[in-house]
């Protein structure tokens, strides 16, 4: 026990006691980033996939209201004898 307690005491001990105190608060640092980054992505994601929906909203509506004279123009065709070509 007298040997441990020398040992802390000494030079390399008190560097190996702050190494490792560094060490341990830098991996919580990186953890707590680490998890903000994934909280703040996980709500992007979120974010565009919400928008994503709103723009298929509009887009399936607008589809829904047009005739098959204007949806045959939307995709670049032409009206011929009541077919799209």
């Amino acid at each position: 026990m007298s040997a441990l307690l020398s040992f802390l005491n000494s030079k390399i001990g008190v560097y190996a006691i702050c190494s490792l105190i560094g060490a341990a608060f830098i991996g919580w640092v990186f953890h707590e980033v680490y998890e903000a980054g994934r909280a703040y992505e996980r709500t992007a994601m979120l974010n565009r996939s919400v928008i994503i929906l709103r723009e298929r909203s509009k887009t399936d509506a607008t589809v829904s209201a047009m005739d098959d004279a204007a949806l045959c123009a939307a995709l670049g065709g032409r009206m011929s004898d009541g077919s799209c070509e």
